[in-house]
């Protein structure tokens, strides 16, 4: 059986309450992180330790998006399941301009020249649209289907719109009227 387990990432240090918190780019340049790839509040390593004991049974492996708040999250639930993690830059945030318009350079940098994608070719467009961050998770959902057994279980860890869009791919009433939450975790068979 092909067992995937999707997991958001847990709550990153640039939101507070749900909201972009304005303080964070000068707080965290202050404490010497990068203002661009928030790590995971204390709260959201809480998460990460309640969505990995949410992973049922034995696992392969576990992939992880480039950014740090997965990563973070990712390597919570490895250690739990002493587990194998690799970075895959096609699990990466949608690259979305008005999100990330003067930090692209920043990103590719940091998160794709030292990582190669697991699931489909290459690196996301950047910028990316929407129908092409769609696009990329469904070339992922059918390299996962394409996949042997022997893989299997493994867990994906990224981000909300991404797991969004792979869960209404494989059925698109799973995610009718709802949201993906930090560190939600799902599972799903294929």
């Amino acid at each position: 059986m092909k067992i995937v387990w999707l997991v958001r990432h847990a709550e990153r240090a640039d939101f507070s309450e749900g909201e972009w918190d304005p303080v964070w780019p000068e707080r965290a340049i202050g404490l010497g992180q990068d203002p661009d790839d928030a790590p995971l509040t204390v709260a959201g390593r809480r998460q990460a330790r309640h969505a990995a004991s949410l992973l049922h049974g034995p696992l392969n492996r576990i992939y992880s998006s480039p950014f740090l708040r997965c990563i973070e999250t990712a390597r919570i639930i490895s250690d739990v399941h002493g587990v194998e993690l690799m970075v895959s830059t096609d699990l990466t945030e949608w690259m979305n301009p008005e999100w990330f318009n003067n930090t692209y350079e920043h990103f590719e940098e940091i998160h794709f020249n030292s990582n190669r994608a697991h699931f489909s070719r290459g690196y996301p467009e950047i910028p990316e649209s929407e129908e092409s961050h769609k696009e990329r998770w469904n070339r992922v959902f059918l390299t996962l289907t394409e996949m042997d057994e022997e893989n299997f279980p493994i867990a994906l860890v990224t981000h909300g719109g991404g797991i969004h869009h792979l869960l209404n791919h494989y059925d698109t009433d799973i995610m009718s009227g709802k949201g993906v939450q930090f560190a939600d975790v799902y599972r799903i068979e294929l």
